[in-house]
């Protein structure tokens, strides 16, 4: 539970070096700060959610480093996009890992490379107009 109430701390203010500490080295050997920053510009309401609890955490059976933590709606989801994704949240369990003596989030993401998956490779690429591919008559 102190890793959640760590995690809504650092996301609601939006404290990328304080994000990261809290991510396994899955994430941490791949995004740096300085890109968790720039996560948190794309969207204010990034990884954030402020009527969430912790409602059960389970250790699996012979590997007490690895968990799982659910979590509830503590009231009614928002409106609109943001309670959408708060009903996501609340209703699928979360992995968690022991690292270096610390429980951490172990964020199941999939990209290509060794990027950051926060960014995604579209961040990198040059956006070209629909009409110069299409060749002219």
């Amino acid at each position: 539970m102190e890793l959640f109430d760590d995690w809504l701390k650092a996301t609601g203010k939006h404290d990328a070096a304080a994000v990261r500490d809290l991510l396994s080295s899955n994430i941490t050997t791949r995004c740096t700060i300085d890109e968790f920053e720039q996560f948190f510009e794309m969207d204010d309401n990034v990884l954030t959610y402020p009527d969430m609890g912790v409602k059960d955490v389970f250790v699996v059976a012979g590997n007490a480093e690895v968990a799982f933590m659910t979590m509830e709606l503590l009231s009614g989801p928002r409106p609109g996009r943001q309670g959408e994704i708060d009903a996501i949240v609340a209703g699928r369990p979360y992995p968690i890992v022991l690292e270096s003596g610390r429980w951490r989030m172990f964020m199941e993401v999939f990209s290509v490379g060794d990027d950051c998956p926060f960014l995604g490779s579209f961040s990198r690429q040059e956006v070209v107009p629909a009409d110069s591919s299409t060749p002219n008559p």
